[in-house]
């Protein structure tokens, strides 16, 4: 199996293609992060340099005018979701919005609900140690506070490609105001943008089967992680993830 960071923004064509590929063998792909696979980069031919063009998405500068051609490919930069390649499609939850304030601080961090998928006999052993009632990650985490879900977070989207057979085992919602859509999330700007309840605004943990024989499980959120060692590693965001570990070690692949 393979197990990605909390936060690999960064993808190359090769890195798509070799997880593509090793989920196509029968792999499995664990993916305890946010904001990932997200912007067309590219890798130097000695390995030492990566190059990202920003012409488009939410990004804290913008390419100039004629700089957004890529020099190491000559190819126009931007998000992997322009390319036909949005992260729903690799990991079921693709980056939907962060919590920014103007003072450079993050808005606070929000936990998950479990869905009815824990009432599924063929995902009992994801939640096996996780009370019935319990918010998953609702204690201090290492980065924003009280929550698991924040920082920048990622929701499902089937019409992004997020796969029909996909089950939601929690979501994350209510978050603040601070916490605002993607760019590209949006088509027009109007008064609805600044409201709390936005139905898009909210993290999705996901596991799919693949037609492989292989299994996907993202979170959404690149504050999971920190979330992790809380009580020295006894909390319910820890039980989780090692539940989703050894379903996949199972596999042995």
């Amino acid at each position: 199996m393979v197990a990605t960071r909390s936060h690999p923004e960064y993808a190359s064509s090769q890195m798509l293609d070799g997880i593509e590929g090793f989920l196509k063998t029968g792999g499995n792909l664990m993916y305890p992060g946010g904001n990932g696979f997200y912007w067309v980069t590219d890798l130097s031919n000695d390995g030492n340099s990566i190059e990202v063009r920003r012409p488009m998405g939410t990004h804290p500068w913008t390419s100039e005018p004629g700089k957004a051609r890529r020099q190491f490919s000559g190819d126009i930069g931007g998000l992997w979701r322009a390319r036909g390649r949005p992260p729903q499609k690799l990991t079921g939850v693709g980056f939907a919005t962060q919590g920014w304030t103007a003072h450079a601080q993050c808005g606070l961090a929000r936990p998950y609900a479990q869905s009815e998928a824990r009432d599924d006999p063929r995902f009992a052993d994801l939640f096996d140690g996780i009370d019935k009632k319990a918010l998953i990650g609702d204690f201090l985490s290492l980065g924003l506070g009280r929550g698991a879900a924040g920082y920048e977070i990622g929701r499902a989207g089937h019409k992004l490609g997020t796969p029909p057979q996909a089950v939601f085992p929690g979501s994350a919602t209510g978050f603040s105001v601070v916490y605002q859509q993607a760019i590209e999330e949006r088509c027009q700007i109007d008064s609805d943008s600044l409201q709390q309840d936005d139905a898009n605004i909210h993290a999705d943990l996901v596991w799919f089967d693949t037609s492989a024989g292989g299994a996907v499980f993202s979170v959404g959120s690149i504050n999971w992680i920190s979330c992790v060692t809380h009580n020295d590693c006894n909390n319910n965001v820890s039980t989780l993830t090692n539940n989703v570990l050894l379903r996949m070690l199972k596999t042995n692949t």
